[in-house]
């Protein structure tokens, strides 16, 4: 893979917020893609064979050509090196994907401890499955996924 494989993920069919997803072929490549920065700094505790990826929440505005600004829609965006991403990668970094569209949805987020919350938790469970099948599905699709 020369080029980054980049792709977009909708949680739910009936929203326009997306994440987006760079799957690299290297961590070198990775890391040049971002001007030699880390995206992420790893946590003091990480083991040096823990792959390297990162996920971002996205906060940026679009101004149209009436001048109107509007928020973008992707939520978060996903880096991923291609021969690093086995299941558990793809989950943790898809569950912060998932409390990134949470907050851009502004989820009642104490409403997961109540009796009530069970239908809130729920969705929530299935947005994230679903976000981490179809990042599956695309890298398998693409012979990325091992």
């Amino acid at each position: 893979m020369k080029q980054p494989l980049r792709f977009r993920v909708y949680p739910t069919a009936t929203s326009r917020l997306f994440v987006r997803v760079v799957v690299y072929d290297s961590e070198t490549t990775m890391l040049a893609a971002s001007d030699g920065e880390r995206l992420a700094p790893k946590p003091a505790e990480a083991v040096e064979d823990v792959p390297t990826a990162t996920t971002r929440e996205w906060i940026a505005w679009r101004v149209d050509a009436n001048g109107h600004r509007r928020r973008d829609p992707c939520v978060a965006e996903i880096h991923l090196v291609a021969d690093r991403s086995g299941m558990r990668v793809v989950s943790h970094e898809a569950f912060h994907a998932t409390l990134a569209w949470g907050r851009r949805i502004r989820f009642d987020w104490k409403r997961l401890g109540q009796e009530d919350g069970v239908l809130a938790e729920e969705a929530l469970a299935y947005l994230h499955g679903d976000i981490c099948r179809i990042i599956v599905d695309r890298l398998y699709q693409a012979g990325e996924y091992q």
